[in-house]
């Protein structure tokens, strides 16, 4: 993403490259989280004891305060991760890997429930996965995009291209708009819960 800082673009064509560019590699993660199912080798991020596992989608039976916090915890972290990683100069890297990630967990999130479900699995998806993920990468992506712009600051900074009276403005912005993102995530969350709640043991069998 340091690239795209060089490219002679205006601010505008810059912002949807770089937003373009996340997409593809939240595409690509779906994919890759796909085919480890396919191939059986999803055990790092599905196995209970695996760090990765709070962030695949489940729908065991759950009130609506875990259903929340099941769709609330992965994003914040994920937000987290952003957010601190923007303070370090060569803090890019973990911010777009967040994206590989969210994509990877999505891709295994959708091919679990077609394996627990089948055909209904579809539906499934369709009507209770593919939003969230949708909007929930939506603000993720603005998540990384926030955390490899301020990042390239520090990068600049350390190499003596800007100095630090050029950053400590923009330290209150970012905060901000990480502020912005954990709030529509909180929102995001709720709505999420809310219709698994509604929907549970109409389209999620009940056991």
């Amino acid at each position: 993403m340091k690239a795209i800082e060089n490219i002679k673009l205006s601010s505008s064509q810059k912002r949807k490259l770089s937003i373009f560019i996340l997409m593809i590699l939240l595409l690509a993660g779906a994919i890759a989280g796909t085919l480890m199912v396919c191939m059986g080798k999803d055990d790092v991020f599905s196995s209970p004891d695996s760090m990765f596992y709070e962030f695949i989608r489940n729908y065991s039976k759950k009130t609506t305060a875990e259903l929340f916090l099941c769709s609330l915890k992965p994003m914040i972290i994920i937000l987290l991760l952003q957010f601190i990683s923007g303070f370090f100069a060569i803090g890019q890297p973990i911010a777009v890997g967040t994206i590989i990630l969210k994509g990877v967990v999505s891709g295994i999130s959708a091919s679990a429930v077609y394996l627990n479900y089948g055909a209904r699995g579809a539906a499934v998806n369709l009507v209770m996965l593919v939003p969230f993920v949708l909007i929930s990468s939506f603000i993720l992506i603005m998540g990384a995009r926030e955390s490899v712009r301020f990042s390239n600051h520090f990068f600049r900074f350390a190499v003596g291209k800007q100095n630090d009276t050029e950053v400590r403005p923009e330290i209150k912005l970012y905060c901000l708009r990480f502020a912005v993102l954990i709030l529509f995530s909180l929102i995001i969350s709720a709505a999420d819960s809310v219709l698994t709640g509604l929907l549970d043991g109409l389209l999620i069998p009940k056991n």
